[in-house]
């Protein structure tokens, strides 16, 4: 059976608040993997809490890694457990070193294994497991200047 990973963020009078990951199945089957109401928490899937989930990958390594956009970090969904990978609820363009990140939203893996990770005006390689935080291009400045990838503008 295929599956697909959706994120479903809503804040209507009906879902005040809602982010979850949910896993649909085709054919169509959706399940609540991670999340309920808004917030940051990591602990159990049953309880743990996103803020406006944006990207999501399955990693080679069977986990589940969420761009946990409003909270400025990288979440992994694991043996029904969420942890924050890197970030905290707090923009910050600082230092990679300070593994810090301004509303991240698109993730993808590449051949080597590295998450990949778009944040805002820049674009960095995450090494796992130990979550070492590199930038691949872009700078904090934001517009649309081709050139060298660490000068480059987004």
């Amino acid at each position: 059976m295929a599956s697909v990973l959706v994120l479903e963020v809503l804040n209507d009078a009906l879902h005040p608040n809602l982010s979850e990951i949910v896993v649909e199945y085709l054919p169509i089957e959706v399940s609540t993997i991670a999340g309920s109401v808004q917030g940051y928490l990591d602990g159990p899937v049953s309880v743990a809490r996103f803020n406006s989930p944006w990207g999501v990958a399955s990693g080679h390594d069977g986990a589940i890694y969420v761009a946990d956009s409003a909270n400025h970090c990288i979440r992994v969904i694991r043996d029904g457990m969420v942890t924050t990978l890197i970030g905290q609820p707090q923009a910050n363009f600082v230092d990679t070193a300070e593994k810090q990140l301004s509303k991240p939203s698109g993730l993808a893996f590449d051949h080597a294994g590295h998450l990949l990770v778009t944040s805002r005006s820049r674009v960095y390689k995450v090494t796992l497991p130990d979550g070492e935080l590199s930038t691949l291009a872009g700078t904090t400045a934001e517009g649309h200047d081709d050139g060298p990838a660490l000068e480059a503008t987004f």
